[in-house]
């Protein structure tokens, strides 16, 4: 028994004496991996790039004063303080253009070849005599200006059935001229390089002479 015991006790000293050598090398390993790491990391330090400086963000440009003052006019508009006409007038002036009201039925208040351009958009159907406004954008226009507009295509084929139900193709009462291409062409005559087109209309593409809404045109003075 006591052999037994002295045995026991003796293996109990040798594994105290085991577990702890073991729990020593342990120790001695954790610490030899805490160097080599804390050494790792100083040469990633070391070897990583300074940190990148941003430059401090440039100050927003300054609002333009002409842009502020269109805005504040278009909101005057849209809440029904300026009229359409005082509109116009108050956007020419802060632009820096003259404007100049005239009843374009009558002779035009400006010099020969006085304009590189004009345009006449949706102009010529309200004209009692749009041959007449032709003829005086011919003179004031300088040799080889352009002449720029458009006018509704009246023989779509919505005015088409419209006619055909008895109704007038046209429900502007305004619309004192139907121009189809053939009219307007003869429209621009005195004109060279006249160019037509047809726009507008959801359906144009499967047949632009009778589904688009509009006719533009261009045509340009004779040098």
């Amino acid at each position: 028994m006591m052999r037994r015991r002295g045995g026991l006790v003796r293996m109990a000293a040798t594994t105290a004496v085991v577990a702890g050598t073991a729990g020593a090398v342990s120790h001695h390993q954790q610490q030899k991996y805490a160097a080599q790491d804390a050494q790792q990391q100083q040469a990633a330090a070391a070897a990583a790039p300074p940190p990148q400086e941003y430059a401090p963000a440039p100050a927003a440009a300054p609002e333009d004063p002409t842009v502020a003052q269109l805005q504040k006019l278009a909101e005057l508009h849209t809440q029904g303080i300026l009229s359409d006409e005082e509109f116009a007038a108050a956007k020419a002036k802060a632009l820096g253009i003259e404007p100049v009201q005239a009843n374009v039925e009558d002779p035009l208040p400006f010099e020969d070849a006085s304009f590189d351009a004009v345009v006449a958009g949706e102009l010529l159907e309200h004209l009692q005599f749009p041959d007449a406004l032709a003829a005086e954008i011919l003179r004031v226009l300088i040799p080889g200006g352009v002449v720029v507009g458009s006018v509704p295509n009246a023989y779509r084929l919505q005015g088409r059935l419209r006619f055909l139900l008895g109704r007038a193709p046209e429900d502007d009462p305004t619309h004192l001229h139907m121009f189809s291409p053939a009219a307007l062409s003869e429209l621009l005559a005195g004109f060279e390089d006249v160019r037509l087109s047809f726009v507008g209309g959801r359906y144009r593409r499967l047949h632009a002479r009778l589904l688009a809404r509009d006719l533009v045109f261009s045509a340009r003075r004779a040098l």
